[in-house]
């Protein structure tokens, strides 16, 4: 089995990046398998780089050199997608769409080959929604992580609870509408640490400096092991704009941390890792969410305790690493 795996570019060290090394590493140990995009090598995010071999790597304008028919094309993004389904027309390749993401936009001018994969029902639907295309034509086969929850592991038992959202630092994200939007008259009891870099680093540290509440917040900046880091916190929080499923609720789920995520508008898919008052909270907008934070279970009740079996629960029945493979083997086979 030979496939490619083709994404615009391995620059930025983000969920669908990630998700195609997972397959990459994996479908290594079948045949050999390739990463396309419009990076050059040396370009790359140093944190990919340790992985992939140089000889299977490929700038997308080398696919004119291979004979496609005797490849699987994985495409990871819509605008790649839909030139791949043009350029099929002529070269008859096996061609697969893996949707990331939810999408309202150049609905006339995206096209799509008939296997599909879905990483969310929420993605799913939208593909049906809003790109009329066929049900039929997609699986649903949700990302997964590797699992590092070592037996035995603790909570950090502090003054407050403490709660990470991990992510790019962007609009998306919200980051900065939390920090502005606290109010003195409520009971803060908590602090939020924020981990990642991206466009907004800069604006969200002057925004915690400039707080009347920056005892409440924290920025880490980019950390590397992220599974050293989750443990050290009680919550894992997404309060994003758009998601298409959320690796850092699932990588919550797999420590066995209760979540707090908005599943509302463009987000629905966070509602299909945190269920509310199973394994954590959903909000809707930034009231509810402060509602939600103010009023968190303490770590040593009943209820956080159920809250984070249930977490534990919904990772290795959903969103294992080992599932997620086991079930893009299963479908690359069949077509």
């Amino acid at each position: 089995m030979k496939v490619i795996h083709v994404f615009p570019s391995f620059k930025r060290y983000g969920g669908a990046q990630k998700v195609i090394f997972q397959l990459y590493k994996y479908l290594n140990k079948f045949g050999r398998n390739y990463i396309c995009s419009f990076d050059k090598y040396e370009d790359i995010n140093e944190r990919f780089l340790s992985s992939l071999d140089r000889n299977q790597f490929l700038h997308f304008y080398d696919l004119r050199k291979l004979k496609l028919r005797d490849y699987i094309i994985i495409s990871h993004d819509r605008k790649l997608t839909s030139g791949l389904v043009l350029l099929n027309y002529l070269f008859r390749f096996k061609l697969i769409h893996v949707a990331h993401g939810v999408y309202n936009k150049h609905k006339y001018f995206s096209f799509f080959p008939k296997n599909i994969i879905a990483v969310s029902k929420a993605v799913r639907s939208n593909l049906v929604d809003y790109f009329n295309v066929d049900n039929t034509s997609i699986e649903v086969i949700y990302n997964g992580v590797e699992d590092h929850k070592k037996k035995g592991e603790k909570n950090y038992f502090k003054s407050a609870n403490r709660i990470l959202l991990l992510g790019q630092i962007e609009s998306n994200k919200q980051q900065l509408e939390i920090i502005q939007n606290m109010d003195s008259g409520r009971n803060n009891n908590f602090k939020i640490a924020f981990a990642g870099e991206g466009c907004q680093s800069e604006t969200l540290v002057q925004a915690i400096n400039e707080s009347a509440f920056r005892e409440c917040f924290d920025y880490l900046g980019f950390v590397e092991d992220v599974y050293s880091l989750i443990p050290k916190y009680d919550y894992v929080m997404l309060f994003s704009k758009k998601e298409g499923l959320g690796i850092s609720l699932i990588e919550g789920c797999m420590y066995g941390r209760p979540l707090v995520a908005r599943t509302s508008e463009g987000a629905e898919a966070c509602g299909e890792v945190c269920k509310n008052g199973f394994n954590g909270f959903e909000v809707t907008d930034i009231v509810s969410l402060f509602d939600v934070l103010e009023n968190l279970p303490s770590r040593d009740s009943r209820e956080f305790m159920k809250l984070s079996k249930n977490s534990r629960v919904m990772y290795e029945k959903y969103f294992s690493e080992s599932m997620m493979i086991h079930s893009y083997d299963l479908y690359l086979k069949k077509i």
